[in-house]
């Protein structure tokens, strides 16, 4: 049975994949903020100097030219170092911090408005001085407003050192970094889900096949983009992998239903996105295995930290939720009259339950409380919903989990996972 056909519902995916892509990278780097704040900065200071000639000089005292340029020179070596340093110490501490949580901390922090702020404040600091200094001229008077405001850009950096400080302190801790992630699995799941049903159609095979030509990993598929072509050219078109799999150069990207010329064959390829690593984009288990591998790393005989674990399967749990709640996201796209167009594959309910537990059901082995915290949480799904695949998925999965326990655990612990095991495969009535 086809699900019901949707059309174009990604009202956020208005551009080709590879520019999706390029954004998401670019939003998690350093570049574009900071770089915006600092040619600000500049700018501001030539906005002054052209502003300055209508300010009186009985409002504000005209301090010497040698005098502002000393000072706008002192503030510029000063800022500069200061931001170098403060880096510096945070570049150390989230090398530390990635070795426990894992190195995907750093694209959190990379992401991170606050740090990109404040080192573009920084920078707007630094090239507000600079332009001061190529634009002060002995000859004519002092620059009343670019130097009184280069002191109050300077205070501006003072304030943002300090809300950085506090700000990065706290985002190190366990519990934030785990709400970070949890957060970002449940926008995603917000953004493409809404079927109301945890199970997706399965798609058909169609007779033509066309490779990816490229190796890596499926990062994003424009679906509003390939729907559009698809109709233009009287196509049904399937992809494939889901997003987040990886592709050789022969292996199928899409299959369509009829032959195709090669400058089509290249437009249709267009519309996915493939890169050397997995993306959030549209990726729900990259999302999810971020959680999955701090709480992996927390149980490590290294770390030992069981309540960081439970932190993560609280918040995979919720997320879950969220996915139950909203259904899988939506596999059919048609044309107005109905006709299918385009056919995606999206991680059912039982591959996302099993990317979450699979790889910590043996690291949690030899601990008890985080047995019994994960067959709780498959408890506590199993009676969000009354569809069989989740209650039997849940159950599937709780009894792995069970025999996953460890032979030093106590008598007493393996009565306590039993009874939660219980509650699992309990029959909802």
């Amino acid at each position: 049975m086809q699900g019901k056909t949707s059309r174009a519902p990604f009202a956020w995916l208005r551009k080709r994949a590879w520019v999706l892509a390029w954004l998401m990278r670019f939003r998690e780097g350093f570049a574009f903020l900071p770089l915006v704040l600092g040619v600000a900065g500049g700018g501001l200071a030539t906005l002054l100097f052209a502003l300055d000639p209508w300010v009186p000089t009985s409002l504000l005292v005209a301090p010497p030219v040698e005098a502002a340029r000393t000072v706008s020179s002192t503030l510029v070596g000063a800022v500069l170092g200061v931001a170098a340093t403060t880096f510096t110490i945070v570049m150390a501490v989230l090398t530390l911090a990635s070795s426990q949580f894992g190195p995907r901390l750093l694209r959190q922090f990379l992401k991170d408005g606050v740090s990109q702020a404040t080192l573009g404040i920084f920078l707007a600091v630094a090239s507000y001085h600079l332009a001061v200094l190529a634009l002060l001229d002995p000859s004519d008077r002092p620059g009343v407003l670019p130097v009184w405001g280069g002191l109050v850009v300077a205070a501006a950096g003072g304030v943002a050192l300090v809300v950085f400080v506090q700000h990065f302190a706290r985002s190190v801790h366990a519990d934030v970094i785990v709400a970070r992630v949890g957060t970002d699995f449940e926008a995603l799941v917000a953004d493409l889900c809404g079927t109301d049903t945890c199970e997706s159609p399965v798609p058909p095979e169609l007779p033509v096949r066309l490779p990816a030509g490229t190796a890596g990993y499926l990062q994003s598929v424009d679906l509003v983009a390939l729907q559009r072509l698809a109709g233009a050219h009287d196509l049904e078109v399937r992809v494939v992998p889901r997003p987040g799999a990886h592709l050789l150069p022969s292996e199928p990207l899409l299959q369509v239903d009829r032959p195709v010329d090669e400058a089509l064959a290249s437009e249709l390829r267009e519309c996915a996105s493939i890169g050397d690593d997995r993306s959030p984009t549209q990726d729900l288990e990259f999302v999810l295995a971020q959680l999955a591998e701090m709480a992996v790393r927390a149980m490590s005989p290294g770390i030992n930290d069981p309540f960081t674990a439970e932190l993560c399967i609280h918040r995979m749990t919720q997320g879950l939720a969220t996915f139950v709640d909203r259904g899988a996201p939506p596999s059919v796209f048609g044309d107005d009259d109905g006709k299918v167009r385009v056919w995606m594959r999206w991680p059912t309910f039982d591959e996302l339950l099993g990317a979450a537990t699979h790889r910590l059901r043996p690291a949690a082995g030899r601990d008890a409380g985080t047995l019994l915290t994960m067959l709780r949480a498959l408890a506590r799904l199993s009676n969000t919903t009354p569809e069989p695949s989740v209650h039997a998925s849940c159950a599937r999965y709780a009894r792995e989990v069970r025999a996953s326990a460890g032979p030093d655990i106590p008598t007493g612990d393996l009565a306590r996972l039993d009874a939660a095991l219980a509650d699992v495969t309990r029959l909802r009535t």
